[in-house]
């Protein structure tokens, strides 16, 4: 692992265990195994490295999603898939869930407005998928649905007990399909 991808897997797991207030660019560099000026080799401040992170967990649930709704045979299987998706990158990625959900506060307002447009156009797919599927479900509800069943995979996911079960599986696909 190069030392920039190292600092990022540092600082992502000792911001999520400690929260980004807490932690200081010396533990980031003492967790990665480089001095703590050399982190500002790969990253301008405590905040850009946090950026960083998010954005990392963003792009990868949308590359995911992408793959999904391009080789998904009609919306039901993409619906299906996607959820999966979703639920593997969390139980995969516990430390940048923690992040996605708590730190975003801490990045500047630009920063956080982005973040939520791109959090809100990713759960919209989620929507758009489940009315196709569920053609007669009200917009308000497929965004309870779908956010619920985020919330879901979000809370237990960062249980170490529960990550990995299939009960977690079995209940997101019950709550997309409810109603």
């Amino acid at each position: 692992m190069s030392r920039r991808e190292a600092v990022l897997v540092a600082a992502a797991r000792l911001f999520a265990e400690r929260g980004f207030a807490s932690v200081s660019l010396a533990d980031v560099g003492a967790a990665a195994g480089i001095a703590a000026p050399s982190v500002y080799n790969h990253f301008a401040s405590k905040h850009d490295l946090l950026i960083a992170a998010l954005n990392r967990g963003t792009e990868s649930i949308w590359l995911s999603l992408h793959h999904v709704l391009r080789t998904a045979d009609g919306p039901a299987d993409a619906l299906d898939r996607a959820i999966d998706g979703y639920l593997s990158f969390a139980t995969d990625n516990p430390d940048l869930i923690r992040l996605l959900l708590a730190e975003v506060l801490n990045v500047p307002e630009e920063s956080q407005e982005t973040l939520a447009r791109t959090r809100r156009e990713y759960a919209a797919e989620f929507v758009a998928l489940l009315q196709r599927v569920r053609p007669g479900i009200a917009a308000d509800s497929a965004w309870a649905i779908v956010l619920g069943t985020f919330g879901v995979i979000n809370a237990m996911t960062q249980v170490p007990y529960l990550r990995g079960r299939p009960e977690i599986r079995i209940f997101a696909h019950a709550l997309l399909w409810s109603v």
